[in-house]
């Protein structure tokens, strides 16, 4: 019941809306723990300590992920919707930084983190556009 009251606290209705409060308070969580990751990562650049941050990054977006699709699916419907695709395309950069951080061949790695870049650039360029 908490997080159904949270939820039309920060999402106003059946799902967040452009510049909700929801998105606002989760941009100022992320570009946060961006600045003090970078900030780590820079300080021991080494691709040890780069993998780490990634990983850690990555387990912090997939329990939001877990939390937003129980919200979305369980207090609002109670039922998991099929017509509804949870992890679609704009999760995947959450694989792929899990693939690249925990696999030991480089090219697999340098895919992955080419992929995240890529995928970064263009999809902030086209939000930025939207």
């Amino acid at each position: 019941m908490f997080l159904i009251k949270l939820s039309e606290l920060t999402w106003g209705g059946m799902g967040p809306g452009i510049l909700s409060l929801f998105h606002i308070i989760w941009l100022i969580i992320c570009i946060n723990f961006c600045i003090i990751f970078a900030k780590i990562a820079k300080k021991n650049n080494n691709a040890k300590t780069v993998d780490k941050v990634i990983l850690i990054l990555d387990i912090i977006l997939i329990i939001s992920e877990i939390i937003k699709q129980y919200i979305y699916h369980f207090e609002y419907y109670e039922y998991f919707r099929i017509d509804v695709i949870p992890y679609s395309f704009c999760s995947a950069p959450m694989y792929f930084a899990l693939i690249g951080c925990l696999t030991k061949k480089e090219n697999v790695k340098d895919i992955c983190y080419k992929f995240l870049s890529f995928y970064g650039i263009v999809g902030g360029i086209c939000a930025m556009i939207y």
